[in-house]
């Protein structure tokens, strides 16, 4: 049932996407959906979960790829460790002949990782016209505009999301917009100093591929099975992938490995120096 709140939600929301002066980062993501589809769309096809390798779903992870989130890599990364447990996740969270709220509860409880922000990433992408997504940016700006309590009554994660997802489905339809675009205009519901997990630049293309030396001379076992894969990775990726590693250490092994953390505290310190002494001179 609609309502006054809804209403002016709506208002709001046209008045973002009729917005000559629209944000950048906003444009950029809305007018990435059908690349991104063409090329994930597949990937998350559930016939072809069975073939996932783990180079594809690990690129689904960075905004450079996927043009809309930013964020998926920091608790995504680590899911990719044990692949048949996370295509088993999948299958289940992309059979759509099993009742939303089970399956979701089912996938997302089934591997650590699989958040509701991944989770719901995938489910548009596999479907964009069934799904829509269920973040800390999309729950901020439904509740900025005092919708969360009129939608959102379910007893557990994968009945919220149910609610959540016809909730945007509505406003999609109401919009006359897909559930992509709808998403990215989250971003623009939310004041300015609350847009935290906005692109601000498009991704850079790097014009070929380059092969950093550097990382054979990482001697952490960890650090450098991790970064062994990403040898010809853009470096602010590899940066990335080594800060995950590095908070990963510190929250799992503080309490009983204080002696690894200093290790692997000064693995990724010469990693960085000798990073930025290869930019340097390149």
């Amino acid at each position: 049932m609609k309502s006054k709140n809804y209403d002016l939600a709506v208002v709001k929301f046209r008045k973002i996407l009729n917005d000559p002066e629209m944000k950048q980062g906003m444009r950029y993501v809305i007018e990435s959906r059908d690349i991104v589809l063409a090329r994930y769309q597949p990937v998350f096809r559930l016939e072809n979960i069975p073939l996932l390798n783990e180079d594809d779903f690990r690129s689904f992870l960075y905004f450079e790829n996927n043009r809309h989130w930013s964020g998926l890599y920091r608790k995504g990364l680590a899911i990719c460790d044990d692949m048949d447990l996370l295509r088993e996740s999948l299958v289940i969270l992309l059979d759509d002949k099993l009742h939303l709220p089970e399956r979701y509860n089912d996938a997302v409880s089934k591997i650590k990782g699989l958040g509701k922000a991944l989770a719901t990433a995938i489910l548009l992408v596999s479907s964009p016209d069934e799904y829509g997504v269920w973040n800390n940016t999309s729950e901020r700006a439904l509740r900025y505009l005092n919708l969360w309590q009129e939608f959102v009554h379910g007893k557990t994660p994968g009945q919220q999301y149910e609610q959540v997802s016809q909730l945007l489905l509505q406003l999609a339809r109401e919009l006359q917009i897909d559930l992509w675009t709808l998403d990215a205009l989250m971003w623009g519901i939310l004041p300015d100093e609350d847009d935290e997990q906005i692109p601000i630049n498009e991704p850079m293309q790097s014009a070929e591929s380059v092969t950093y030396g550097f990382l054979n001379e990482i001697q952490h076992p960890d650090l450098r099975a991790r970064l062994a894969k990403l040898t010809s990775a853009p470096l602010d990726t590899i940066m990335r992938e080594a800060g995950v590693v590095f908070e990963n250490h510190l929250r799992e092994r503080f309490n009983s490995h204080v002696g690894s953390i200093f290790s692997i505290r000064r693995e990724l310190a010469i990693y960085t120096i000798l990073s930025l002494d290869n930019v340097v001179c390149s």
